[in-house]
Formats: C-alpha cells, sequence, structure tokens
C-alpha cells in the first residue's frame, strides 16, 4: 500500500511540474506576442521609429533635431526591421525642412498642434495649414505620389487611421513651414494659411489747455491705439514755436508762454510705430483757438492805443503876496502851481528889488525889502515831463510889492520965553513982608511948573 500511494505522489508532482511549465510556456508566448504587437505598431509604415514623442515641446523638438541630424530612423531596435533607414533629411526636405531650418527650431518658432483627417493643421485654435499630405513607408498605389526610397505620401482625407493626431509645427514668420505627427515621425507638407495680422489703428482724440495766466498755457494731449506704439507727441503752437514730447503713453502735456497778444492756432501730432512703419496721425478734435488779449492801460483801451498816452499838464497858477504882522517891509511869498503826470522840482521866486532870487523846493518865502518903493516880484516853477525838465511861469505868477516911505514925526513948537520981571528990591516990611515974598515964589513956582509939563506932554 505504502507503495502505491508513493507512486500517486510521484505521479502528481509530475502533473504539477507539468502544468507550471506549460502556463509559463503560454506565459512566454503571450508576453513575446505583446512585444511583437507592440513592435508592429512602431514598426515598418513609420519614418521614425516609435516617433519622437517624448512629453514637453522642448524635448519633441530636441528628439526631432537628433533623428535629423543623425539621419536614422531608429529601425535597428525594431524585431521586423532590424535596421536604420538613412532616408530622413530627404523625407522632411519634402515636406519643407533644411539643415539650417532644423538647426534654427526653437519654442519661439515650433509649436505644437493638430492633424486633422481633413486636412487642417490648427495651432492655439487657429487653422494654419490646409490640404495636408503625410508620408508614411507606404506601397506605391493609388492616390500616393513618392517621396524618395519607400516612402509615398497621401491626402489625409485618402486615408487617415484617426480623425486627429498631435504634430509638432514648424513656422516660417507668420507661415506654417512644415509638420510632423509626433507619434510616428511622419512628415506632413500643407498649404500654409497666413494668420491674418491685427489691424493696426491709431487716433489723436483731444487736445485741452489749462490757462496759468494772460500769456500762459498748459496743453494736454490724448491718443487711443491697438496693435501699435505710440513714440511721441509734436505740439505746434501756432505762434512758429513747437516741441516734441516722446513717451509710449496714451497721453501727454507741455507749457508755452505766447509773446504778444493775438488768435492763434495750437495743434498736436501722434506718432506711432506699426508693423514697422511709422505714421503720423491728428484730428479736428486735436486742434484748439488760443486768444491772448491785449494789455489794458486803462479799462476798455488797450496798450499802444493814442488815449494810453498821459499828456503832462503844469502850471504856474498863482503868486500870493502877504504882508507880515510885525514889518511893514516884509512880505510872504507862497507859489501856486498844477503839475499831473509831472513832478515840481523846485520854485524860484525874483523879489524885483535886485536881491538874489530864491531857489527851493519849498513853495513858500519871506523877504524883507531894504526900502521904500514899488517892486514887481515874479515866480516860476521847475517841472520834469516825459523825462524832460522844463520851467514855467506866467502873468499869474507876477505881483507887485509897494513898500511906503516911512512918516517923519511931526517936530514940537518952542514955547515962548517968559519975559524977565525986573528985580524989584523988596522992602524991609519986617516978616510980614517975608511971608508974602515967600508967597509969591510959590505961585511963581507953581505957574512954571505947570507950563514945563504941558510942553512934555505935546512932545
Amino acid at each position: 500500500m505504502f507503495k502505491n500511494i508513493l507512486n500517486k505522489g510521484r505521479f502528481m508532482l509530475v502533473g504539477a511540474i507539468m502544468a507550471f511549465a506549460m502556463i509559463a510556456s503560454a506565459a512566454t508566448t503571450l508576453m513575446n506576442n505583446t512585444t511583437a504587437a507592440a513592435a508592429s505598431s512602431c514598426d515598418k509604415v513609420n519614418i521614425v521609429y516609435c516617433g519622437v514623442n517624448k512629453g514637453s515641446l522642448s524635448s519633441d523638438i530636441n528628439s526631432f533635431k537628433d533623428y535629423y541630424n543623425t539621419n536614422k530612423s531608429g529601425h535597428k531596435s525594431s524585431p521586423t526591421v532590424k535596421k536604420d533607414y538613412t532616408d530622413i533629411q530627404a523625407v522632411y526636405n519634402w515636406a519643407g525642412a533644411s539643415k539650417s531650418i532644423v538647426s534654427g527650431m526653437t519654442t519661439s518658432n515650433t509649436k505644437l498642434g493638430t492633424l486633422y483627417k481633413d486636412g487642417r493643421i490648427v495651432v492655439n485654435g487657429q487653422t494654419v495649414g490646409t490640404d495636408a499630405w503625410v508620408s508614411a513607408r507606404f506601397n506605391s498605389g493609388s492616390g500616393f505620389t513618392h517621396v524618395t526610397s519607400n516612402v509615398y505620401a497621401r491626402k489625409t482625407t485618402t486615408s487617415f487611421a484617426n480623425s486627429s493626431a498631435p504634430v509638432l509645427v514648424y513656422f516660417n514668420g507668420d507661415k506654417m513651414g512644415f509638420a510632423v505627427m509626433l507619434d510616428c515621425g511622419n512628415a506632413v507638407k500643407a498649404t500654409p494659411k497666413t494668420t491674418p495680422k491685427p489691424v493696426a489703428s491709431m487716433s489723436c482724440d483731444l487736445l485741452t489747455l489749462d490757462k496759468k495766466g494772460d500769456k500762459d498755457f498748459g496743453f494736454n494731449a490724448k491718443a487711443s491705439v491697438k496693435n501699435a506704439t505710440i513714440k511721441n507727441y509734436s505740439f505746434d503752437f501756432g505762434d512758429g514755436q513747437n516741441k516734441d514730447v516722446p513717451t509710449s503713453a496714451t497721453s501727454a502735456s507741455t507749457s508755452h508762454s505766447y509773446a504778444k497778444a493775438g488768435t492763434y492756432t495750437a495743434s498736436v501730432k501722434v506718432t506711432v510705430v506699426a508693423d514697422g512703419k511709422t505714421k503720423t496721425v491728428t484730428s479736428a478734435k486735436c486742434a484748439v483757438q488760443v486768444k491772448i488779449a491785449q494789455p489794458e492801460c486803462k479799462p476798455g483801451i488797450p496798450v499802444g492805443d493814442q488815449r494810453c498816452e498821459e499828456k503832462p499838464v503844469y502850471a504856474c497858477n498863482e503868486l500870493v503876496i502877504t504882508a507880515t504882522e510885525n514889518n511893514t517891509k516884509q512880505y510872504n511869498f507862497t507859489v501856486k502851481a498844477t503839475a499831473e503826470n509831472a513832478v515840481i522840482n523846485g520854485y524860484t521866486v525874483d523879489f524885483g528889488d535886485g536881491t538874489a532870487a530864491y531857489e527851493g523846493t519849498d513853495g513858500s518865502v519871506d523877504h524883507t525889502y531894504a526900502k521904500a518903493g514899488t517892486y514887481t516880484a515874479k515866480a516860476s516853477v521847475k517841472v520834469t515831463a516825459n523825462g524832460k525838465t522844463v520851467v514855467v511861469s506866467g502873468d499869474k505868477c507876477v505881483g507887485q510889492v509897494t513898500i511906503p516911505e516911512t512918516p517923519t514925526p511931526p517936530e514940537t513948537p518952542e514955547t515962548p520965553s517968559t519975559p524977565e520981571t525986573p528985580a524989584q528990591e523988596l522992602p524991609n516990611t519986617g516978616a510980614g513982608n517975608m511971608i508974602g515974598l515967600f508967597s509969591g515964589f510959590s505961585i511963581a513956582g507953581t505957574a512954571a511948573h505947570r507950563l514945563f509939563t504941558r510942553r512934555r506932554g505935546d512932545r
């Protein structure tokens, strides 16, 4: 029995080993078939074995450059072809490439796009090419055109496996040059469709004034541009003067002072650069009138009018002569004068008695005459007007002074002398006679005293 059990165990082990071997063999066959299938999808018809798709724009460009510069297709790694094709440059040159173009490919002139079955190539939502032809390692036949060696091309509308495919698109300026399918490296030739350039527009919108003084103004300009660049604002003030304000802004300001009165038309021009060309624009809104009023010498009378001339008026109006109170020979002389738009510099009075005349800035002076007589006094005024000095007088500034003779006081008449009374011998009458004599002398003395006093009073 034991032997039977052992034999059964060996049989089961052998069976298990055989089963595992069969499974392993099947797995190996499946892996080989899968690898072969994967290889066949990147094989034979592709211009470049397994394409140039590396995951980013820059890496895609570098991958394409490597294949082009080595001129090898990479099919040496293919399990079916097992050799490189050396027709890479010829194929891509058919589509529009060249060594210099490929060398200059960058992320600026090469973009990712989409190739559609209807023949369109679209980049960033814009159609850049139409009527596309795709090259591949086809057999010749109806609708095919020969490119080189075993490479033929046909339109996408004739046969295209998918509705769309990613492509690498090179631009020569604003036009598509050629395209490369990322997944297979197949070259694509299409009719370039020029993307219309944005239309440049520019305008001078407004010019306004900012009055800062009678002759001083500020000027403010505004402009609008689209798809262009402002270079300069040129202000013309209308009086032969102008000024440039370099700026790229949509507004500019400056100021100006006018030299004289008048009406001027000020304007501004705006220079923009579009598509490498310079253009200058203006408009009716970019012109304004500037009025500089004539200065007035008087309200309503402009400077320069003959009515602005200030004519001087001056005259010697009067010579007033007045006697002083305490001296009959002393008089005061006062000169009265008019001076409009002129300046009185001094007065002169000639007293008419041969003495030195008075000259001074005071119009009043006193003078004492030395002796009686009649004198003619004359006065004059020194005036400065319009830069000139003149002396003015006149009949009204002439007057007479009469100094009377000093009266002689009347002489006092002499008192007649009293005749002498002859001496008489007084009788010796004794005491009584003496008293009488004394009385006589007293009366005579009183009379003489009165006479003397009267005479003094007459003087």
